[in-house]
């Protein structure tokens, strides 16, 4: 197989690791086992924290607020409306329990670290990742991803200083690594982080996503391909490629 770029560059939550599964497995079991949700029904507990959860990424996504801050008060404002006041450091406590959980049940997904392997013949690999550098090389470390992709081709945005959609996240990876953005192809599931992000910073991209459109009045429509799973990869690369050259 020809290949024309010489750059595959991943997201990594919910794009090469199931992370919402996991999510929504890890908080059932933090919210049965602590002992300030068991008397509480879990789905009137779970739609008002996706609620909270939903507005205050946005805030933390216009950089008002910090991570750590999103995650306590998305628990205090919960509560709040079940009438139970809960501290900074209790909702603290119950986002490390729930974490743990997650974090334990991560196990590798051997058809993608086959796919990755495969495709490392043919590519550089790397991973640009927002998030916290402990969380997410816990992350890459329980996947087995660290076998397959070298550790100084995983940029973390904490560890970078630069968050995506940020271009120059992509711009301080890709100096990193030598390689120019024409020469890269970002794969991601975020539309805004991921594809706006890359082809703004000049990449082409992979939307992964099963459901969604492109936006009408996106401009770079010529420079991404959409594939409904990640394991979709292996088999349309070559098409991917020869599409995205034109």
């Amino acid at each position: 197989m020809n290949f024309l770029r010489k750059l595959l560059l991943f997201d990594l939550d919910n794009t090469l690791l199931p992370f919402n599964s996991y999510w929504e497995k890890a908080n059932v079991e933090a919210f049965n086992s602590s002992t300030l949700t068991k008397k509480l029904n879990y789905e009137s507990f779970i739609n008002l924290y996706r609620k909270y959860d939903k507005e205050l990424w946005e805030l933390h996504t216009k950089q008002l607020i910090s991570l750590d801050q999103l995650r306590q008060q998305r628990f205090i404002k919960t509560m709040n409306d079940f009438g139970i006041k809960v501290s900074v450091d209790a909702s603290q406590r119950y986002f490390d329990e729930f974490f743990n959980v997650l974090i334990n049940s991560i196990v590798p997904d051997s058809k993608v670290n086959s796919m990755l392997l495969f495709l490392k013949e043919h590519y550089e690999l790397g991973i640009l990742t927002n998030g916290k550098i402990t969380e997410q090389n816990q992350k890459i470390k329980k996947m087995g991803l660290n076998d397959v992709i070298r550790s100084e081709h995983i940029f973390i945005s904490e560890e970078i200083g630069y968050e995506k959609p940020d271009p120059q996240s992509f711009y301080y990876t890709l100096n990193k690594l030598n390689i120019s953005s024409s020469d890269s192809i970002y794969v991601g599931d975020s539309w805004v982080n991921d594809i706006i992000g890359s082809t703004n910073a000049g990449l082409s991209a992979v939307w992964v996503n099963e459901d969604h459109v492109f936006p009408e009045n996106f401009s770079n429509s010529s420079k991404v391909i959409k594939v409904a799973s990640i394991l979709d990869l292996k088999e349309s690369l070559k098409v991917i490629d020869n599409v995205l050259d034109i």
